[in-house]
């Protein structure tokens, strides 16, 4: 078995899981969501990336984990620049 992957199927949904079997014209994914084993073409894939993220968001699927980490960037500096803009205009 290989390690955890993300497979993104044309005009689909996203699979999550890890590869069990590898063939000439397809492969076999147990996919982790819906506990079953998927074989799917290489024809139908659209990309394959490394990992998958544990969270879901308002749609139900996984949040890449490359969004958490900006989205997460992206409050911290907010918030930093508000502390920032309040110390600065402290008159005190």
């Amino acid at each position: 078995m290989l390690g955890n992957i993300t497979v993104d199927v044309k005009g689909g949904p996203e699979y999550y899981g890890s590869v069990s079997r590898i063939g000439a014209d397809d492969f076999s994914l147990n996919e982790i969501d819906q506990r079953r084993e998927i074989t799917l073409g290489y024809s139908e894939v659209k990309g394959v990336r490394a990992d998958y993220g544990t969270t879901r968001n308002i749609r139900g699927r996984r949040i890449h984990p490359r969004t958490r980490l900006i989205v997460m960037l992206a409050v911290v500096g907010g918030l930093l620049t508000l502390v920032f803009v309040a110390v600065a205009s402290d008159k005190s």
